[in-house]
């Protein structure tokens, strides 16, 4: 019995309510919410669920992002600056804002609360990457069953449900297999583009992590030479793929193009050198990773406690990440599942050349040797994360094979082969896990007596799971041989559900304003330091100002002005990232505060009393909060008022004569109006205005010259409805 569309088309959407069930159960949102709350200035009882300080990023940064989208769209503008952190720093250049993803466009017009469209981003994109995975496969051979076995193991790995709190991460990913399949002409298409590879190609670009959309061009590249080369395709269906990829690509550089300008006038900008090199290597992954193919959980995972019941319960029972400085599960997340991994053994080698060529492709990257030229020859390319990522190739290339796979209704294939290789898997994901971490070398010494301790307490946690999950599989395969393919099918992914999924995506409730809150313009929040394994003691996370109301002196994202980062580092003293994260950027207790205020801060907050400051001017929930003056904007009247703040204009209404001061960083394409007025923008550090006398209306708004490309973002569409307007006129004329 094969599975009809019909029912592929409902499981696959379906599947994702699984692993967000608290999501859709308890109306909770995706993110480590539980860990935010418990810091200051919420101060709520500490997370049952281990820290994990990659996740925490879905709190700190995705929903900073999305909520300015949305918030933009909503009100019909572009997404252009972020005005919350850093004195102001570009949005839509921040590639993973995602300001132009479509998906972002319609739920930020539609006017959906940010917690909400969190969920339907995350729930959208599982579903989607199912669908697409279960495409491609189909378009390599896979029959109905096997389609959606490739669908089922691709949305629910623990790869993309490690990633789904970082949804700039997820949304990218769920495009690869998507832009894969169109990269594979058929019979019929020849060697003509497909209609959907350009859009594709854009919107995996517009859903903003650069970094894993290049490995998905990538992808493209090697799967297109590869149809060619194994099945002796024309030259020119190359030369469509990659004119396609370019159409794409131009579709998307409205976004990608400032991103990328931004990228080279940032503050992780670096040049090839050895001792880099070494480091970005580093976070490769290590070959006896491969052990955990089968079951990942054997490693321990993302919220599970490295020692429950104890005071340090918040340590991840992920015991890598004491032994590799910044390693976290979804860096290296590779597990595929016991079912996937004994379908294997079936596999005919001439139906999955392209699925063979991407796998390779993938591991190359992810285990370093391809990474090497990339960081010799891609300026910039060590900026962009870990090469651990590249293994979403991999991660496809799995899925696909095991779809292709699934026999054929006629077909009875001997279940010996996978059966060894599922023991033998089974039995080498808990061996080499035991023996490396028992033997494995902390990187800070103080966790070395730690790491045998929690090397043994994940794999006792793991083992049940293991045991039962491979009986499952087992079982399935057998069942398999004597042609009782539907319960085979539905045990075979019961055996795959033993991989974690249904506790590695954290959720919680969005920490609420406190009501008594007495902060307001822009806070500098004075945190000493962050750490990689709990919630440091701070006076605000960074970024977490969006949820009190106010902007941040400081700030956290993914790509920074330089100039930015200097003019804090200025009024720090030094370095104002923490040793943790180079990406972070606090005010730390070493700070002259005169310089502070010089950066438009109206208030300080702290833990910790600042003699230099005198008394505070409120002690609010353990925090000390002091005032300061001119604040954000000023004439030598006195302060003005900020009347409009959004991601595209600043109105500020002031009493003239003098200079009118707005200490937010300049960029090009910011220009001031007074009563409608075009005035010219004086120079400094800051934007400033010459005011007549008397109370005026400044209004500062912002349009750079890249926008002018936003029309470019219709080409992909176009060609997609040209293409396919003339296939159906072709068709009509030969019948």
């Amino acid at each position: 019995m094969a599975l009809r569309r019909p029912s592929l088309l409902f499981l696959l959407l379906l599947l994702p309510a699984f692993p967000l069930w608290k999501a859709v159960l308890r109306g909770e949102v995706i993110g480590p919410w539980g860990h935010l709350a418990q810091a200051a200035p919420w101060d709520s009882p500490a997370d049952p669920r281990a820290f994990d300080v990659l996740q925490m990023d879905g709190a700190l940064q995705t929903y900073l992002w999305r909520d300015l989208v949305l918030k933009s769209w909503a009100r019909g503008e572009v997404p252009l600056w972020n005005s919350t952190e850093l004195g102001g720093i570009p949005l839509l250049a921040n590639s993973q804002s995602g300001g132009l993803y479509p998906p972002h466009v319609v739920l930020g017009l539609l006017r959906t609360p940010t917690p909400v469209a969190l969920n339907l981003l995350a729930w959208f994109h599982l579903a989607f990457a199912g669908l697409g995975s279960a495409w491609l496969a189909r378009r390599l051979g896979a029959n109905e069953t096997g389609s959606f076995l490739s669908g089922a193991v691709f949305s629910m790995s623990p790869w993309m449900l490690a990633w789904s709190p970082l949804g700039t991460v997820l949304a990218t990913a769920s495009w690869i297999p998507w832009a894969l399949g169109a990269a594979l002409p058929s019979e019929r298409e020849c060697w003509r583009i497909h209609p959907a590879l350009a859009p594709c190609i854009a919107c995996m670009l517009l859903a903003g992590h650069l970094q894993i959309a290049a490995y998905g061009l990538m992808g493209v590249a090697a799967i297109a030479l590869g149809r060619a080369i194994l099945h002796r395709r024309p030259v020119g269906s190359v030369i469509a793929v990659a004119l396609g990829c370019l159409v794409g690509v131009a579709g998307a550089w409205p976004q990608v193009g400032p991103s990328l300008a931004l990228a080279r006038e940032g503050h992780r900008r670096s040049i090839v050198s050895t001792e880099g090199q070494a480091a970005y290597l580093g976070s490769a992954v290590q070959p006896w990773r491969l052990a955990t193919a089968a079951f990942p959980t054997v490693l321990g995972l993302p919220g599970q406690p490295a020692f429950p019941g104890t005071d340090v319960a918040q340590m991840s029972g992920y015991w890598p990440s004491y032994t590799q400085r910044g390693d976290a599960f979804a860096e290296s997340a590779l597990g595929v599942g016991p079912f996937a991994l004994g379908l294997l053994a079936w596999i005919r080698r001439k139906r999955a050349g392209e699925a063979m060529i991407l796998g390779l492709l993938g591991v190359l990257l992810a285990f370093g040797p391809l990474s090497v030229v990339l960081y010799q020859f891609l300026p910039g390319w060590a900026a962009s994360g870990s090469p651990g990522r590249a293994l979403i190739l991999a991660l496809v290339a799995v899925a696909i094979a095991a779809g292709l796979a699934w026999p054929e209704p006629e077909e009875s294939p001997c279940p010996r082969r996978p059966v060894v290789l599922l023991l033998a898997g089974a039995a080498f994901s808990v061996v080499v896990a035991y023996a490396v971490g028992t033997r494995a070398q902390a990187w800070l010494p103080a966790f070395a007596p730690i790491v045998p301790e929690a090397t043994v307490n994940a794999l006792l946690v793991a083992l049940p799971g293991v045991a039962l999950g491979t009986l499952l599989a087992l079982v399935a395969i057998r069942l398999v041989e004597r042609g009782k393919r539907p319960l085979a099918l539905g045990l075979g992914l019961a055996a795959q559900f033993f991989l974690g999924q249904l506790v590695i995506v954290p959720t919680g409730q969005v920490p609420s304003l406190p009501p008594d809150s007495p902060l307001r313009g822009r806070v500098a929040f004075v945190n000493e330091d962050w750490s990689l394994f709990g919630m440091a003691p701070v006076a605000a996370p960074p970024n977490s100002a969006v949820l009190l109301g106010v902007q941040d002196v400081g700030g956290y994202d993914s790509l920074l002005p330089k100039a930015s980062v200097d003019r804090l580092a200025a009024a720090v003293g030094g370095d104002p990232a923490p040793q943790a994260n180079g990406n972070m950027m606090l005010v730390k207790p070493t700070a002259d505060m005169s310089k502070i205020a010089e950066l438009g801060a109206d208030q300080v907050v702290s833990r910790t009393a600042i003699e230099a400051l005198g008394q505070p001017t409120k002690v609010w929930r353990n925090l000390f909060v002091y005032n300061l003056s001119p604040g954000r904007a000023s004439t030598p009247q006195g302060p003005a008022e900020i009347v409009t703040d959004t991601a595209a204009r600043v109105v500020v209404k002031a009493t003239g004569p003098g200079m009118l001061v707005l200490r937010d960083a300049p960029a090009s394409g910011w220009e001031a109006r007074i009563e409608g007025r075009p005035v010219p923008l004086g120079p400094g550090p800051w934007r400033t205005v010459s005011l007549p006398e008397g109370t005026h209306t400044v209004t500062f708004s912002y349009l750079p010259a890249h926008l002018a490309l936003l029309p470019l973002l219709g080409l992909p569409v176009l060609l997609g409805v040209a293409m396919k307007l003339g296939e159906r006129q072709k068709n009509a004329v030969q019948s």
